[in-house]
């Protein structure tokens, strides 16, 4: 449902969060946002932010969970994103241990060549 969409991803919000303009947001994605704003703004806005205190919407969380909880396509779009996360954060590990492992057999040769 739209009303439950994070302004900045567009997704339905799971955690959802106000700022201390009354803005909503998921707050996974406005802690990003956060990182990379300094002074932190307002996405919806553009505003500055006098501070980026997030506070917890429990209501809105429950009222999203019930939402999901009635719409069965809904929940099953939940688990297979979940799943897609968890994959790819397995493949993220993965390929930095790679990387790891690339550098260490580079230095390696380097180190042979010096010899």
């Amino acid at each position: 449902h739209d009303c439950f969409a994070c302004p900045i991803s567009g997704d339905e919000m799971q955690d959802p969060v106000m700022t201390v303009d009354g803005q909503v947001y998921e707050k996974q994605e406005i802690a990003q946002w956060f990182r990379h704003k300094n002074p932190p703004t307002s996405p919806s806005t553009g505003l500055p932010l006098r501070v980026s205190v997030l506070i917890p919407l429990a209501s809105l969380k429950g009222a999203v969970e019930a939402y999901v909880s009635q719409r069965p396509e809904v929940k099953d779009a939940h688990a297979a994103l979940a799943a897609l996360e968890a994959a790819n954060h397995t493949l993220n590990d993965d390929l930095a241990e790679q990387k790891a492992e690339v550098a260490s057999l580079r230095e390696q040769v380097r180190i042979q060549q010096v010899v």
